[in-house]
């Protein structure tokens, strides 16, 4: 295998299992998959935020993590467009706020 396909990303994908966590995937051309996978517990909140580097602005969705000082960036090597980060926010969005909300009251 060439550098250059077994580091090519096919496809990156983020699966909700509520009261579960969420699932990372990365799908590279040579077949390789890389998966995280991110306790429900741990995900403090969800956001999308906007990065600059020398040439060019681009947005990024991240998970902010509890008892982590970093991002889990969500789609990371994709870095898909604001439109569709704005779609995929909208329906995890609404999860992780459920999940906040049971835990408010349960500390109530």
């Amino acid at each position: 295998l060439s550098a250059v396909q077994h580091f090519s990303v096919q496809a990156e994908s983020v699966t909700v299992m509520q009261q579960v966590g969420v699932l990372l995937q990365t799908h590279f051309r040579s077949g390789r998959v890389e998966r995280r996978f991110l306790e429900w517990n741990a995900i403090d909140s969800i956001i999308i935020n906007e990065a600059v580097s020398s040439c060019e602005v681009f947005f990024y969705m991240a998970f902010i993590l509890t008892d982590k000082d970093r991002l889990t960036v969500v789609f990371p090597r994709l870095l898909p467009k604001l439109a569709m980060l704005e779609e995929v926010y909208n329906g995890m969005h609404g999860m992780v706020s459920q999940r906040e909300n049971s835990m408010e009251h349960e500390t109530s």
